[in-house]
């Protein structure tokens, strides 16, 4: 059973932010993907890429309008159905989340997630 493809991130933008909770979002579960895989099974499905969103830190420190604005949801194996929207899924919430210390004013953030399978899956 495939539990997840290792994230990773990229920062840009907002210079000397300092994080105080910034997790990762999560691999998809079957739960949250199976609208999208009618008739495939979760197990046979790897699905590699990115999703870069933009974001605005707060004064507080705290995230508000996060913005998916680019990504890729590529499957390793061959489907027979899209796979947009998956790695997506958990994204927006877990950014959403997201905690920096104060700062002096409001500023925009873009942050780009990758998803790539280990060389032994």
């Amino acid at each position: 059973m495939l539990l997840g493809l290792p994230c990773y991130g990229e920062v840009d933008a907002c210079s000397g932010l300092e994080e105080v909770y910034t997790p990762q979002p999560k691999y998809p579960t079957y739960e949250q993907v199976k609208h999208i895989l009618p008739g495939t099974s979760y197990v046979h499905v790897f699905v590699e890429g990115y999703v870069k969103v933009k974001f605005t830190v707060l004064t507080d420190g705290t995230v508000k309008n996060v913005l998916i604005i680019e990504s890729d949801n590529r499957p390793t194996r061959k489907v027979n159905q899209s796979m947009e929207g998956f790695l997506e899924i958990n994204v927006v919430p877990t950014v959403s989340n997201w905690k920096y210390k104060p700062i002096a004013a409001p500023c925009e953030n873009e942050h780009k997630f990758r998803y790539e399978l280990a060389d032994n899956v």
